[in-house]
């Protein structure tokens, strides 16, 4: 067993240990609350400080606000994919 943790963590150990699946991590970049190592291209692999991970998971209202922006994402998603089928099923009649 590790007697201590990476200081260097992936976006799914990240997630893990926030509490969070690791598809939302890129949401909590894209929003501003999380922030990667270095500058990686846009398709490369992200890595992230674990005492910064550690700090974030011990602030409530950093907390609720990343599970506002999960929430307001999903929200977002379901409207467009509501308007985009209403569309299509106005064009067939």
């Amino acid at each position: 067993m590790l007697r201590h943790l990476p200081k260097r963590l992936t976006a799914e150990e990240a997630a893990w240990l926030l509490g969070f699946a690791p598809e939302h991590i890129p949401l909590l970049v894209g929003a501003g609350l999380l922030a990667v190592l270095g500058d990686p291209p846009k398709n490369g692999d992200k890595f992230f400080h674990l005492p910064e991970i550690l700090e974030f998971a011990e602030d409530r209202r950093k907390m609720a606000r990343a599970c506002d922006v999960l929430v307001n994402t999903w929200k977002a998603r379901n409207r467009k994919a509501r308007e985009k089928a209403a569309l299509a099923n106005s064009n067939k009649h």
